[in-house]
C-alpha cells in the first residue's frame, strides 16, 4: 500500500516497542523501530517517516535531544512523546521543543494511534495543494515530498537568491 503512513517507534523497552509496533501494523501503518536515539537518527536518513513516537529515557540520548534534532530538519515529522515520566518540567520542555503530543506510557494504544492519525491527517491537509515544497540546502534544492535533490550552479543559486529577496 503506497499511501501507508509510516511511524518510527523509538523505545528501549523491547516488549513495549513490539506491542506498539504490532498495534500500528495491524492498523495499516508502515512501522520501523529503534531501541536507541542513535539508531533512530540513522534511520531517519534512510526513509521518510510521518510520525515519531519517542521515549524520553533512552539509553544513549535523552529524548529531548532527539526532539531538538528532529526540529532542525527542513520538514520535521509529527512527534508523540510516550514516557513514564510524570514530571511537569519534562512535559513543558517537550512541548517547547516542538513535541506535538505528550502521553504517559499507561495511555491505551488506541490513544497513541489516534494521536498519530491526527498528525498525519493534519499534515495531509496542510499539503493538500499540489504545489511542490522546496528547501534550499547549501547548493542543493530539495523537493520535500519526493526527496528529489537538484544541484544548483553558482548562477542558478544567485538567481534563486535574487528571486527570493524580490518576490514581487
Amino acid at each position: 500500500m503506497e499511501n501507508q503512513p509510516a511511524v518510527l517507534i523509538v523505545e528501549d523497552e523491547e516488549d513495549l516497542r513490539i506491542d506498539i509496533a504490532e498495534f500500528f501494523l495491524d492498523s495499516g501503518w508502515r512501522v520501523e523501530t529503534a531501541s536507541s536515539g542513535r539508531d533512530a537518527m540513522l534511520r531517519v536518513k534512510s526513509s521518510l517517516i510521518d510520525v515519531w513516537i519517542i521515549d524520553l529515557g533512552l539509553p544513549d540520548m535523552n529524548g529531548m535531544q532527539l526532539l531538538d534534532s528532529l526540529r532542525a530538519l527542513p520538514d520535521p515529522p509529527g512527534t508523540v512523546v510516550l514516557t513514564a515520566s510524570l514530571d511537569s518540567q519534562d512535559l513543558v520542555s517537550s512541548l517547547q521543543r516542538g513535541c506535538d503530543n505528550y502521553l504517559n506510557k499507561t495511555a491505551p494504544l488506541e490513544a497513541v494511534l489516534a494521536a498519530a492519525n491526527n498528525l498525519v491527517k493534519r499534515k495531509k491537509e496542510e499539503e493538500s495543494d499540489d504545489a511542490p515544497k522546496w528547501c534550499l540546502r547549501g547548493r542543493e534544492l530539495l523537493e520535500l515530498r519526493s526527496g528529489v535533490s537538484v544541484k544548483l550552479t553558482p548562477s542558478e543559486l544567485c538567481l534563486l537568491s535574487l528571486l527570493g529577496k524580490n518576490p514581487n
